[in-house]
């Protein structure tokens, strides 16, 4: 059995070094960079949304704003937090969730965010009885 898995490992991996059967046109085809419009816009979250994102290495939570998107795909957001402002990149939304359509529900859920951002992990863990063990 055992020579039988070595000998299947040693011819899967002989093809690694085969000439490819493409041809080198096919894979520099591929690997050349997108031109014009071509670029593809990534998924960005929609206005209105909850969010928690690190800004100079401090976490807010805050509503998306205005979303803006760039040229090479990205998006930035416009995101409000307990009356500032702060303009951050896709990268730095750490967490997210959709807001409610109703304005009661949608200020009692901010609130509920607040207050679990401001909650420490010893409260944390007494409310949801667990031990850090």
């Amino acid at each position: 059995m055992t020579p039988f898995i070595a000998l299947l490992f040693l011819f899967s991996s002989a093809n690694a070094f085969a000439p490819s059967q493409y041809g080198h046109y096919r894979i520099a085809h591929t690997c050349q960079a997108k031109k014009g419009d071509d670029v593809e816009q990534q998924q960005a979250f929609p206005v209105g949304t909850f969010v928690e994102f690190v800004e100079k290495k401090r976490v807010h939570i805050g509503k998306i704003l205005s979303v803006e998107h760039k040229s090479n795909g990205g998006a930035r957001y416009d995101v409000d937090s307990g009356g500032k402002h702060y303009g951050i990149a896709d990268k730095a939304v750490s967490f997210a969730m959709p807001c409610p359509n109703t304005p009661g529900k949608a200020s009692k859920l901010y609130q509920e965010f607040e207050e679990a951002q401001q909650i420490s992990e010893k409260e944390i863990q007494v409310k949801l009885d667990i031990s850090a063990e």
